[in-house]
């Protein structure tokens, strides 16, 4: 094998090794004016397209028609693409930035524009970030929203239209969840499931009811609790709801609401499609319904379990797996189970008795924990007889010593005949086959016979 050869195997056989220990990170992309950035799962940053302004972040103003690698880092973990500019995040929860710079959308308390990434501050819990045109907004993973840039309509939040060079807190909430920035709109969902906006509003894109900018801060934008998802475009916005809904509101001169309209703004949400299927008809995406084949509009889900009472085979006890034994429609969890060791009555061989592992050494049916007679012969057991001494076949073992010590053998005298006896009933005994009431039992009996012994004349 030649030396080229060689080292090439051993290069990637490294290369595998190597890919195959690294951490995946969930793959990224983000599409700003005329730029399209990315990140690999392994954590490498790439871009594309028009770079004026230095937004791709590879040191040059060239634009590059086809995505090239923006350093040689592998710790990229979100990245979100503004009007000529750039943010990111590293997985050490470090925050960068790039490009046009005119408002401070950098956030590196200058005006100065950055062809590749620089990092803004020194904070290490930087959690999610949005761009929009020519500002920015953040949350932290202590629940805090931060904002920066260009302020004209209120669209930080922090009260003013001053512009801020650098991140500045919003409010002193700490329940904030999810952001999104729009053309100077800004739209966010705290953890409570409520949505709030603030900013321009000219089109509605607020969707507070009116077409009135809000420059004093975040407003709540109706009394739901249950937004999950949230995206803003230039004068509009869509947004998911919990189950599956889809929503928008805002400008729709080129239909982009999605409502089938082109001529309608909306100024309040509303509701657009049901995202993947409703089989049941009752309003609610089948990824979100707890009875996705069964028509409960109001999800109604009394033990919490996930499974809606509509379908669900136990409503008031907790069964999520609806395990249901004996298929008859009840779930295991609402059958009888008189020893609550987790085996319904029908089905437990001992039902008085916890007795989860359901041993029963001699098949007969009966589960040890209550078998009072648990190590009988498996060739006794079809014989249906009861013994007076608490083993279910004493007397078929009776049946099996006179077989093999019959009355009519021709016995040498009475103590050959006992010994026979004896032989086969004190090993069952001492192997606890047979309780020692049904071994006495069976030796008195027979030593009180008159077998062996002489006739009397």
């Amino acid at each position: 094998m030649s030396k080229k050869i060689f080292l090439f195997l051993l290069i990637s056989l490294l290369s595998l090794l190597i890919s195959g220990n690294a951490s995946a990170i969930d793959p990224q992309i983000a599409a700003g004016e005329f730029h399209t950035v990315a990140i690999k799962t392994d954590g490498t940053l790439w871009a594309w397209g028009y770079n004026a302004y230095g937004q791709l972040g590879d040191g040059t103003t060239t634009n590059r028609h086809s995505p090239v690698q923006i350093g040689t880092g592998t710790d990229w973990a979100k990245v979100e693409a503004g009007k000529e500019y750039t943010v990111a995040i590293k997985t050490d929860g470090t925050l960068w930035a790039w490009g046009a710079n005119y408002s401070g959308q950098l956030g590196d308390g200058t005006t100065t524009w950055r062809y590749s990434p620089v990092q803004i501050g020194s904070d290490t819990n930087w959690a999610k970030v949005a761009a929009g045109d020519r500002y920015t907004v953040a949350i932290k993973t202590d629940g805090t929203l931060w904002a920066w840039g260009d302020n004209y309509y209120g669209q930080l939040g922090d009260g003013t239209r001053t512009t801020r060079y650098s991140p500045v807190q919003i409010g002193t909430g700490t329940n904030w969840a999810k952001v999104a920035a729009g053309g100077a709109h800004t739209i966010a969902i705290k953890t409570d499931g409520t949505l709030w906006a603030w900013g321009y509003n000219y089109y509605g894109q607020l969707g507070d009811g009116t077409t009135t900018n809000r420059t004093s801060g975040p407003v709540q934008i109706g009394t739901g609790t249950n937004w999950a998802k949230v995206a803003a475009g230039w004068y509009h916005t869509v947004a998911i709801k919990t189950d599956g809904t889809l929503w928008a509101w805002g400008s729709n001169g080129d239909g982009q609401l999605g409502d089938g309209s082109t001529a309608t703004n909306r100024t309040s949400p509303v509701q657009i499609m049901i995202i993947d299927g409703d089989n049941d008809g009752d309003g609610i995406s089948n990824t979100f319904d707890n009875c996705p084949d069964v028509y409960n509009p109001d999800q109604a889900d009394a033990d919490n379990d996930g499974i809606g009472d509509a379908c669900d085979n136990c409503p008031n006890v907790s069964n999520p797996d609806q395990a249901d034994s004996d298929g008859d429609g009840t779930g295991n969890a609402c059958e009888a189970d008189t020893d609550s060791d987790g085996v319904i009555d029908d089905y437990d061989n001992c039902p008085a008795i916890a007795n989860s592992d359901q041993s029963d050494i001699d098949g007969d049916g009966f589960g040890n924990a209550c078998d009072n007679c648990p190590n009988t012969p498996q060739w006794a057991i079809d014989v249906d007889l009861i013994d007076p001494f608490g083993c279910v076949d004493c007397l078929a073992i009776e049946v099996h010593v006179d077989m093999s010590c019959p009355l009519t053998a021709n016995w040498k005298n009475h103590g050959q005949y006992v010994s026979c006896v004896s032989d086969i009933v004190e090993p069952l005994k001492e192997s606890s086959q047979i309780t020692e009431e049904c071994a006495g039992f069976i030796v008195s009996e027979r030593a009180k016979s008159e077998v062996g012994k002489p006739t009397k004349i």
